[in-house]
């Protein structure tokens, strides 16, 4: 059926619309008072699907806290103390060895966040958040049984994720970096909650090591090099404005997306302990073990003595070939041994260093690993041979690390093979770990030289 009008047969209506003479509006649908009734119902769920009545109580209880650049300072200061507290700290989180040290969280370093940063009661805040109600159920906002969702300390750093993110006294990297912060002093929280739970006594330390030397680089801690800088990963990754939690953090605009994003956080240290805690069982039972450091490596020293030409061949096509192999060429063992000695270098960057070098080894168009490697080899049979005493005390290997950390750190030295390595490996330090701290590259430079040593002089303890 055609509907078609001429000009006449159209009448003006209110507002300048034309409709046709002949049309009638049609008849307004009939609504069952059911559904009429039940509206402010409907509104009330679609509400609740949405509710933030977490971020108003916060923005009630924190509306003097000014989150500028002071604050990001004490906040940093805050995240930095818990780290540096204790010998314990320091080690375990500057390096892998897990379930060896105490580390603690404790109610003081809670505390902190309330009392130092944010200035507010937590008990008042709390009686706040768990007297919320959903309007539709009725039911509280909080679940207490949760304990992960319902921790005011958990709850708060959300909050605080997202008054960074909001704050108009920031610049885009100062939230970025004060966002990390704030979520690594949660996950610091989580991380020894779970430490204590798999071990709450001290493990021994040779099983530690042996379990870290078992695993391979699917493990976010084989990856990174230490605690420390897996738990800056897992912050990093929580608080990315790409990643799952950006419009949380952003908005904070549904309260069940605040527990789903603690839920989350919380399970991810979990399974990475939990993986490692396998791996340790595993070890444990085999009654595999690292043997004191001090005593397990012994130096090829007469060996190397007795014929330095084709010594020096035989160890740098040795070294040259274990450095294509990370699993190889890095030794927990040997590290351990060099970081004892030397205090000043952080074990992470020199974990970094030892990676990129395997990993890029015969790879790059200007081949620095591979005329370091050369030359410190070349470098240090010279050396030896004229310091023979050095390795002929065969198993004082931290005796050995020691006089070498002398003569490679010497400011005084004015050999020109040793200075062109000081070159090549600074630069490798500076592309492998990407800092700009002249005195950790200096400390990391000379670690990588030495360990280059020892690794290659411990060969045939490594192949017998």
């Amino acid at each position: 059926m055609s509907l078609s009008y001429s000009a006449e047969e159209w009448a003006p209506q209110e507002g300048g619309l034309l409709v046709p003479l002949a049309w009638e509006p049609p008849a307004p649908l009939a609504v069952p008072r059911s559904i009429m009734a039940s509206r402010p119902a409907l509104e009330a769920v679609l509400e609740a699907a949405h509710s933030h009545q977490i971020r108003d109580v916060f923005e009630q209880e924190c509306a003097h806290v000014r989150i500028d650049q002071k604050f990001l300072r004490e906040l940093v200061a805050m995240e930095a103390r818990f780290v540096n507290k204790k010998p314990d700290h320091i080690e375990f989180f500057g390096g892998t060895l897990t379930g060896v040290h105490v580390v603690r969280f404790t109610n003081e370093d809670r505390d902190r966040l309330f009392t130092d940063l944010l200035e507010i009661d937590d008990r008042v805040l709390q009686d706040k958040l768990y007297s919320l109600r959903d309007p539709v159920t009725k039911r509280p906002v909080i679940n207490q049984d949760w304990k992960i969702s319902s921790d005011v300390f958990n709850i708060s750093i959300v909050w605080l994720l997202h008054a960074i993110e909001n704050s108009p006294f920031l610049d885009d990297n100062q939230k970025t970096e004060g966002k990390i912060r704030a979520c690594q002093y949660m996950l610091y929280k989580f991380l020894t909650s779970r430490l204590f739970r798999h071990f709450p006594y001290p493990a021994d330390r040779e099983i530690a090591q042996a379990a870290y030397a078992q695993l391979t680089y699917k493990f976010a801690l084989k990856q990174y090099g230490s605690w420390g800088a897996v738990i800056r990963h897992l912050a990093t990754q929580a608080t990315s404005r790409t990643g799952i939690h950006k419009d949380t953090i952003k908005f904070m605009a549904d309260d069940v997306d605040v527990g789903k994003m603690l839920n989350d956080i919380q399970g991810r240290p979990r399974d990475i302990l939990k993986n490692f805690y396998g791996e340790f069982l595993r070890v444990h039972k085999e009654g595999k073990r690292i043997a004191r450091s001090s005593a397990l490596v012994d130096i090829d020293g007469e060996i190397i003595l007795k014929d330095k030409v084709k010594g020096l061949q035989n160890y740098t096509r040795y070294i040259r070939g274990v450095m294509v192999d990370e699993n190889s060429f890095i030794r927990q063992e040997l590290v351990d041994v060099i970081v004892k000695v030397m205090h000043t270098m952080p074990q992470a960057l020199l974990m970094t260093t030892l990676s990129w070098s395997s990993r890029n080894f015969g790879h790059t168009r200007e081949q620095l690993v591979e005329r370091a490697i050369d030359l410190i080899a070349e470098h240090a049979f010279a050396y030896l041979s004229e310091h023979r005493e050095l390795v002929r005390a065969q198993s004082d290997l931290p005796n050995l690390v020691s006089k070498l950390r002398g003569a490679y750190m010497s400011s005084r030295s004015s050999d020109p093979k040793l200075l062109e390595i000081r070159d090549l490996v600074g630069k490798i330090v500076a592309q492998a770990t990407k800092s700009k701290n002249e005195s950790v590259i200096a400390a990391t430079r000379t670690g990588f030289m030495i360990y280059v040593i020892v690794r290659m002089f411990s060969m045939r303890h490594y192949t017998s």
